[in-house]
């Protein structure tokens, strides 16, 4: 189930913004539902290695600027996608 909004998140997020990297851009904008999706399809050990290693991956935001997720949700001040965390 995940997988689908998964794939519709993806696209929308780099139909928007070509330059950037889903989850980066979801904590970018502080969608919080967004990134609860996002981690709960991480967190699912059959098909993911676990959200620690897809959390903390360095990706692009709307600018093509490298970020965690984490560092853009603090930098855009999006408090509860920081206390998510």
């Amino acid at each position: 189930m995940h997988g689908l909004k998964i794939d519709a998140l993806n696209k929308m997020y780099m139909a928007k913004f070509p330059k950037g990297s889903p989850f980066v851009l979801a904590c970018e904008e502080g969608n919080i539902e967004d990134i609860k999706c996002y981690v709960d399809f991480y967190n699912d050990e059959k098909k993911n290695t676990g959200w620690e290693n897809n959390i903390n991956k360095v990706g692009k935001d709307s600018n093509g600027k490298e970020y965690t997720g984490l560092m853009k949700a603090a930098e855009c001040e999006h408090e509860d996608g920081v206390k998510y965390f």
